[in-house]
């Protein structure tokens, strides 16, 4: 799935097909050729013409940039012969020229690079180059793609797929939708239940056509669009409740409208169990792969074609086929993942859910977001990331990159904002799951088997864990409800099963930075200052905030956070940008191990191609980096 803020930089004649250099700088042997003109004959990856550098040849072109975007640059190169390759720089204004790598297909074969950058703080525009070291290289389809790219003073709703006009006043063809709009998402902790992202919003109706009934407007799908180049919307959901307003302005009726997004569907539209398969017939419940497939079906009557699945499979108390339950009902205590040895509690997963389009499938896309408790942080060249299973789903691996770090005079806060202690913190975390047994009617095998076998599940079991407070006292205990079971009394228990061993680190790291850190008050970007739309999406992000001067006077604010609620309102009349985000932020802890690289450790880092030697980083970076092993 590729991320809502990925656009492609307005390059020229990338893929040469007018049949010469329109666009681009060349200097030495570079030309156009076509299969037939090619000195070796070779056939371009794409269409009828290819970039081709001989010894010496080189080719640049220059376009605009956002400071703070990510770039990425792919294309198609053909080394006619493997010691041949192509050396790909790129320069911001000017500062000093980057060498980005150089890349040999292995002889006689098409390839891909891919190398990604950061354009640094007033960066307005970049020139990328091409060059043969040495020759004999084809290229073709270059592609320069803007990860994180800027915000546009823009928004555009759509109405059941149709677009609507967005207005400060009640002039002009209608409906229309009136400005300022807000998003309003997000939960108090990451253990909370979901809630819905809520759009609130005033639409003009000229002749009353949809204002008449208010069922007119509810159930109708609602999107909303930064730009028309992003490929999924920044909120996707349906109108779930609609007030008439104003019936006699001018003959106008403003309606004033809610709309939520996926979460509510999956929170609120419930069906019985499935009660088709052979097992089901005989009376167990959603056995093996019958879970899933139920999750599907609810999924696509909701209108998701694509989503996510959920750490712990069908390991669980399931639900009798008879009873009337939701998609999130199922999924929310499923926090086991089975994959590891021994099994891991995710806590932090499957704690909010939101909606997007899958631009391969033109579909809506719902996943469970996973947030990273416990996640290095790595040097890779120019950029500080993240690991790429960051959402732990298929996202581009490119999308997090440029996001996790913002400088604090960036950011706004209240005047008078002060820190304050945790709302709640937790001396232990109770672990309760459930014991199972069976019943099975009848005496002979053959009564059994057409009689009815029923697993019964009792969440009557539990395991506590001990948090370190530090100074404070008290009891509070944090009830962690799992779908996992153990056996019936007597029964063989695994360690797969066998709760006692599961791995909790992450559960006692979690609760532990809830209980030491103080909190930030709440900040706003605003547009017109921080650029990034990765900023305004109204999903939950780590975030690093260097020169904050809570940070230099409360040593326990230290460390990143994550986004876990907020406010977005577009408002085109506010002086300090048209989009403005006010979130509140969450302790997320560093790794448990983790090193302190210094400016002498990252310059002995093996990099043979240069790449660090004009990187350019902010002053405190460096402290959070637990991996330096990868500059490439």
């Amino acid at each position: 799935m590729s991320s809502v803020v990925k656009r492609n930089a307005p390059l020229t004649n990338a893929d040469f097909e007018t049949g010469d250099l329109t666009g681009w700088n060349a200097t030495g042997d570079a030309k156009a050729t076509s299969q037939a003109s090619d000195s070796a004959g070779i056939k371009p990856h794409s269409g009828s013409y290819q970039l081709r550098l001989g010894n010496g040849g080189s080719a640049s072109q220059s376009f605009a940039v956002a400071p703070g975007t990510a770039l990425t640059i792919k294309a198609y190169s053909n080394s006619v012969q493997s010691s041949q390759a192509v050396k790909v720089t790129i320069q911001f204004g000017d500062q000093p020229i980057i060498v980005l790598g150089n890349y040999s297909s292995g002889g006689n074969a098409w390839g891909q690079l891919n190398y990604t950058t950061l354009a640094p703080s007033g960066a307005t525009r970049a020139t990328v180059t091409f060059a043969a070291n040495p020759g004999d290289i084809r290229l073709d389809e270059i592609v320069i793609s803007e990860t994180n790219a800027p915000i546009e003073d823009t928004a555009f709703v759509y109405l059941d797929g149709r677009p609507l006009p967005i207005r400060l006043d009640t002039e002009g063809d209608l409906p229309s939708a009136l400005a300022p709009f807000t998003l309003t998402w997000g939960v108090k902790a990451p253990w909370d239940d979901i809630e819905p992202c809520i759009l609130s919003m005033t639409l003009i109706d000229p002749n009353g056509t949809y204002g008449k009934r208010q069922a007119n407007m509810q159930g109708r799908a609602l999107e909303i669009y930064n730009s028309l180049q992003d490929p999924m919307p920044m909120f996707s959901g349906t109108i779930t409740s609609a007030q008439l307003t104003n019936l006699n302005d001018g003959g106008r009726t403003k309606i004033d409208i809610t709309a939520s997004d996926k979460t509510w569907n999956i929170k609120t539209d419930t069906a019985k169990g499935p009660t088709a398969d052979d097992r089901v017939y005989k009376g167990y419940q959603w056995a093996g792969g019958e879970f899933f497939n139920w999750v599907g079906e609810r999924f696509r009557s909701d209108g998701i074609a694509a989503y996510s699945s959920v750490a712990g499979g069908v390991y669980g108390s399931d639900p009798l086929g008879t009873e009337r339950i939701s998609v999130y009902d199922v999924m929310k205590n499923k926090r086991s993942d089975h994959s590891t040895t021994p099994p891991t509690i995710r806590f932090g997963q499957v704690t909010y859910v939101t909606s997007f389009e899958s631009q391969q499938a033109n579909a809506t896309w719902l996943t469970y977001i996973s947030l990273p408790w416990n996640r290095g942080i790595t040097l890779t060249g120019h950029l500080i990331t993240m690991p790429d299973d960051f959402f732990n789903t298929s996202f581009d691996g490119d999308m997090m990159k440029s996001t996790i770090i913002e400088q604090a005079s960036n950011i706004q806060i209240d005047k008078d904002a002060t820190v304050t202690p945790p709302d709640d913190f937790y001396s232990q975390a109770e672990i309760k799951y459930y014991s199972r047994s069976v019943t099975n009617p009848g005496v002979s095998t053959t009564e059994q088997d057409k009689g009815s076998t029923v697993m019964t599940f009792s969440q009557d079991q539990s395991r506590m864990l001990r948090i370190d407070t530090g100074s404070r006292e008290g009891e509070n205990v944090l009830g962690i409800d799992m779908d996992e079971y153990v056996n019936a009394e007597g029964s063989a228990v695994s360690d797969d099963m066998n709760i006692a061993k599961f791995d909790v680190s992450e559960i006692i790291t979690a609760v532990h930075e809830n209980n030491t850190r103080l909190r930030l008050p709440e900040l706003t970007f605003y547009s017109k200052r921080v650029r990034n739309i990765w900023r305004y999406v109204p999903i939950p992000i780590r975030l690093i905030i260097l020169g904050s001067k809570f940070e230099r006077f409360f040593p326990d604010t230290h460390g990143p956070w994550i986004t876990l609620s907020g406010v977005v309102t577009f408002d085109p009349t506010n002086p300090r940008g048209t989009w403005a985000h006010k979130v509140s932020l969450f302790p997320s802890p560093m790794p448990s191990t983790y090193g302190q690289p210094t400016i002498a450790n990252l310059k002995a880092i093996n990099d043979p191609s240069d790449q660090l030697s004009n990187c350019d980083y902010p002053l405190g970076t460096f402290r959070y980096v637990t991996d330096t092993s990868n500059p490439s």
